[in-house]
């Protein structure tokens, strides 16, 4: 609401109030239901399903044929879950994703799911990847699903 400071602009605003106010006395079951106890008002709304993924570009090789990816930040609101999936170039299949320790094995298809949740989430997880030579040559792409 903008301040003004004009008093027939207050006078057109509270007469709109007022207006409205004489609305809902007049006519309250066009905006609430009544009931034995008083009013009840319902309200609804709508909030999109909102997935994303994104993983820190802090690219950072080791000597043991790891190679440091960096963070992936998950997020997700839909109710029934999600899953992640990483999309990979053909040269990274055999692969293998530790995330958080745990390793995942990139399919020889190019798709390979990395995580699911049967719920909404915010997670943060580290990534790394090992290949048998110890080169990281190739794309990795990660993509939220909801379920």
């Amino acid at each position: 609401m903008q301040y003004n400071n004009s008093a027939s602009t207050f006078v057109r605003r509270a007469g709109a109030v007022a207006a409205f106010g004489a609305m809902l006395a007049v006519a309250p079951t066009a905006f609430a239901d009544t009931n034995q106890d008083g009013y009840r008002l319902m309200v609804s709304g709508y909030v999109p399903v909102v997935c994303r993924a994104n993983l820190d570009s802090m690219v950072t090789p080791s000597n043991s044929g790891q190679v440091d990816l960096g963070t992936l930040h998950e997020f997700c609101n839909s109710a029934n879950g999600y899953q992640v999936t990483v999309d990979h170039s053909p040269e990274l299949a055999g692969a293998t994703l530790m995330i958080d320790g745990n390793a995942v094995r990139l399919s020889d298809a190019g798709s390979t799911v990395i995580s699911s949740a049967s719920q909404p989430g915010i997670a943060a997880h580290k990534v790394s990847l090992v290949t048998d030579n110890g080169q990281a040559n190739g794309t990795l792409s990660i993509r939220v699903t909801a379920l």
